[in-house]
């Protein structure tokens, strides 16, 4: 009766969140309803039958009700789509799932054919026959649970059969999800062994080796092997335009020279900006170099050095430089260095040039706030 009852609310609720999921077009309400009703509102009818409370009829048609599980699959793929970051972990949990329901079918099967025997509780005898159905499925079989009538020897080569292309199946499975649960280290090592390959066959010194796999070691650790450029091109341009704006705009809007601008135009610069990594003592640019770029720290430390070799100052998370030259096109006025390893975002010339013809009032305002900066930075 629990159940009953249980199934019918469910076919209320779902009827209800599909005309709550479309209360404010009516086409589209009744066309979801009517795809509710097609595809779905027969298996939850089926299921939510009172069966059990209807006289003369076979208690084996209570089975119908296992037609629920149909749905099973549609909930799982929407768990997975909600909760991506744990995808592969999902696919665990739904694996073993159907492990467990298999041996309780099989299970069932057995207490069918079988038969409890009289004055042992049912609960035992349950967890006896479901011992049998997961040692016969998974191919272990002890054999102290034995079949005695021919359907019982059928019925138990069928369970053996089933469980051999079972096994092969789950281990299959979770080989591979267990593989992808961890793939960007695996990626890491193949890449590094292939670089190492390299490097040994190229006579690389050593120090330029270990140099190099600390690199790597840190870009994997780091960036967990994503190359964020690549990921945001496969998406399609709204979720791109999200996805930059979240990850850049805090860094962009710290900037004192874009921190009164308007949204619109932060938004822009936001989806301009690529990121670079550059290792301790790697030079970003140099003095006197062309200004064709502007750089935000977003992870490590940089030294800024004037033309006497002399270290002026140093730019941390959250710091921009090369901002000045890039919006005066003057050469560089100091050179800049990595200290340790340093996360950048990087924004060009034209990509800059491109973002203030679409927002042309913002020009001569960034124009002026660098001269500020320089004056300032002169007279200090």
């Amino acid at each position: 009766m629990t159940v009953t009852l249980v199934f019918m609310l469910d076919v209320a609720y779902n009827v209800w969140v599909t005309l709550r999921s479309h209360a404010h077009d009516e086409v589209n309400r009744f066309a979801a309803l009517k795809s509710y009703a097609r595809r779905r509102l027969w298996i939850d009818v089926i299921a939510a039958l009172p069966l059990t409370m209807l006289h003369g009829i076979d208690p084996h048609l209570i089975l119908f009700r296992l037609i629920k599980m149909v749905r099973l699959r549609d909930i799982f793929l929407w768990w997975q789509r909600a909760t991506i970051r744990y995808s592969t972990h999902l696919r665990l949990i739904f694996l073993l799932y159907w492990m467990v329901m298999t041996a309780h079918w099989c299970a069932c099967g057995w207490i069918s054919i079988h038969g409890a025997p009289t004055g042992v509780p049912f609960r035992d005898y349950y967890i006896r026959s479901f011992y049998w159905a997961v040692t016969t499925l998974s191919t272990v079989g002890y054999g102290d649970v034995t079949p005695k009538s021919n359907m019982e020897v059928l019925y138990a080569t069928g369970v053996m059969g089933l469980g051999v292309i079972m096994y092969g199946y789950v281990i299959g499975n979770i080989a591979n999800i267990l593989r992808n649960l961890d793939m960007n280290r695996q990626r890491y090592y193949e890449h590094t062994e292939l670089v190492r390959s390299f490097m040994s066959s190229r006579k690389i010194p050593k120090p330029l080796q270990r140099r190099i796999g600390e690199y790597y070691a840190y870009f994997w650790e780091r960036q967990l092997g994503h190359d964020e450029s690549h990921i945001l091109s496969d998406l399609p341009p709204s979720l791109r335009t999200e996805v930059s704006i979240f990850l850049r705009r805090d860094i962009i809007q710290k900037a004192p020279i874009f921190c009164k601008t308007d949204t619109a135009f932060i938004q822009d610069l936001a989806q301009q900006l690529r990121s670079a990594l550059f290792p301790p003592g790697d030079v970003v640019f140099r003095y006197g170099e062309e200004g064709d770029k502007m750089y935000f720290v977003a992870h490590g430390r940089l030294e800024v050095v004037n033309r006497h070799e002399e270290v002026v100052a140093i730019l941390e998370e959250g710091d921009i430089f090369g901002e000045v030259a890039l919006l005066l096109q003057q050469p560089r006025s100091a050179t800049v260095r990595a200290v340790e390893y340093c996360d950048v975002y990087v924004l060009d010339n034209n990509a800059f040039q491109a973002a203030l013809m679409r927002h042309p009032r913002f020009g001569e305002k960034l124009r002026l706030l660098a001269l500020e900066r320089q004056e300032r930075a002169d007279k200090e």
